[in-house]
Order: structure tokens, then C-alpha cells, then sequence
């Protein structure tokens, strides 16, 4: 079973959105999402701001998900151009011994591709092209 960790900007994109095809995530079969405390507070400010009434969507992506609490940051571990804000996901996904960390976010665009300590970092729609060859 692959383990996914999901960065804030994707669990806002499903839940502002249920119907789209980064919803799709949470109806795949051998997954176990993961996000992280840090992440999912991002999720909630955003929703709050741009449209709550999308709460009750998070919800229900959450029942299908773990949450994590964010590990300390290990300087070690992270590329020296991931900027600090970002720091904690990448750390939380290796924490949680994820194979994927899926992420639209700019900042990763370095990473895109690679594998750090041990976790694939890819955009959302890259992972569902990999599955859909499975």
C-alpha cells in the first residue's frame, strides 16, 4: 500500500472543488493518505477566508486521511532552496515514511521528480497518471 502525503494546497483543491479530478485521490484504492497538523491548518485558514461554506468538505476528506503532528525540522534533510514555510511538509512526509508527497505548490518545482529521503515528490496530476498506468 503506497503512502501519500498531501500538501495543503491539494486538500484545498478538493475540498474547495469536490467534483474535481484531484477528488479522485481519496476514492483510489491501495493509498493511505497522510497530511500533517501544519498543513491542514493552512487548509482551514483558507477555506475560513475564501469559502466556508467548503468546511463540510474538508470534513470528509478528513475521515478518509491521517493527520500528523509536524516533526521538528531536521536541516540535514531538506534542500538548501525549499523555502522555510515549506520546510515542514517535506518533513512530515518523510516523518510519516511516505512513498509520494503531492503538491501543486511553486516552490517544490525544483523537486519535482526527485526522491528525498526516501519520499517522491510529484504534482497531484503526475501521481494519478502513474496510477492510471497500474
Amino acid at each position: 500500500m503506497d503512502r501519500v502525503f498531501l500538501d495543503a494546497n491539494v486538500i484545498f483543491s478538493a475540498a474547495y472543488n469536490p467534483g474535481s479530478r484531484i477528488g479522485s485521490l481519496w476514492r483510489l484504492r491501495g493509498l493511505k493518505l497522510f497530511t500533517s497538523d501544519y498543513a491542514l491548518a493552512e487548509v482551514v485558514r483558507n477555506l475560513q477566508s475564501k469559502s466556508p461554506s467548503r468546511v463540510l468538505s474538508l470534513a470528509g476528506l478528513l475521515s478518509r486521511m491521517s493527520v500528523i503532528a509536524s516533526p521538528t525540522i531536521t536541516q540535514s534533510r531538506v534542500p538548501g532552496d525549499l523555502p522555510s514555510k515549506d520546510e515542514p511538509i517535506l518533513q512530515a512526509a518523510i516523518a510519516c515514511r511516505a512513498n509520494y508527497l503531492l503538491t501543486g505548490d511553486a516552490d517544490f518545482v525544483f523537486c519535482f521528480g526527485r526522491v528525498i529521503d526516501g519520499v517522491l515528490i510529484l504534482r497531484p496530476a503526475d501521481h494519478l497518471l502513474l496510477r492510471e498506468g497500474d
